[in-house]
């Protein structure tokens, strides 16, 4: 099975990769997420990031991951819908 390119992957592949830190950031949010119910920027300490990176990129990060999250559920049901 070919893996779906997800919306992180298209902000952090271009050139320059201006946006890695963010998604390295949001990759992290959304394992956290999914575990814990939710997401805070002081839960990014205790998984290696440092004070100013977050500070630097909490915000978008917490944006794609909101956005990645989101796809994935509705990417879901409509894997569902279709098995009906």
């Amino acid at each position: 099975m070919i893996a779906a390119l997800q919306v992180i992957d298209l902000m952090t592949t271009s050139e320059g990769e201006c946006f890695a830190p963010a998604g390295r950031m949001a990759s992290v949010i959304i394992d956290i997420t999914q575990k814990c119910g939710d997401c805070l920027p002081q839960d990014l300490l205790v998984n290696g990031f440092a004070i100013g990176e977050i500070r630097a990129h909490w915000h978008m990060a917490k944006s794609l991951a909101s956005v990645e999250m989101s796809l994935m559920a509705s990417s879901i049901t409509s894997e569902r819908s279709a098995l009906i």
